[in-house]
């Protein structure tokens, strides 16, 4: 008898809220490394602002869905709420459902390598500087429509240096941006 496949889903849809593409990119990035130390299947599901599949494609791992889950309810949600992961990161680990649905903004791969050393470990995933740079490349590649624009561009070769200008806190009475 076969067993049973467990799968992480990772979801920005309409029906969430997202946060920035940083943030994004940091709730995909955990949320695969989360997959990975559980031994699940994982997917993204990021409908919002456009299908994510329509800027990037997968690289190593295919991660796109065919469908969409956006109706269900998400089984964990840490948005703006990195102190609650890193207070019991087992709750989410532990989890034996067969489908886990991941809303997140943060970054919680710390934690989550924290939480599982040795297994981490043994799967290549221990911390080192520039970890979610290599997960990232582990994860996409531009899609043509994207490659087409930064080819435009005319970038130099190899390393580029990104600049994020973050004014954080414009909405106060809605959210509260985390010190940087």
């Amino acid at each position: 008898q076969m067993p049973e496949s467990r799968v992480l889903i990772y979801v920005c849809t309409s029906m969430t809220f997202c946060g920035g593409h940083g943030d994004r990119l940091n709730g995909m990035i955990s949320a695969m490394v989360l997959a990975i130390l559980t031994g699940r299947h994982f997917f993204i599901d990021s409908q919002r602002p456009v299908p994510l599949a329509l800027v990037l494609r997968p690289a190593r791992l295919d991660w796109r869905m065919h469908s969409t889950v956006a109706a269900m309810p998400a089984s964990f949600n840490w948005n703006d709420n990195l102190a609650g992961f890193e207070e019991d990161p087992r709750e989410v680990l532990d989890n034996q459902a067969s489908v886990l649905r991941l809303v997140s903004n943060q970054r919680l791969t710390p934690a989550l390598l924290r939480a599982l050393p040795q297994q981490a470990a043994a799967l290549g995933l221990s911390p080192r500087p520039r970890l979610h740079a290599h997960l990232f490349r582990e994860l996409f590649f531009p899609a043509p429509a994207l490659q087409r624009r930064l080819d435009a561009r005319r970038l130099p070769a190899g390393r580029l240096i990104g600049i994020h200008f973050r004014t954080g806190d414009q909405m106060p009475a809605h959210w509260r941006d985390p010190p940087r």
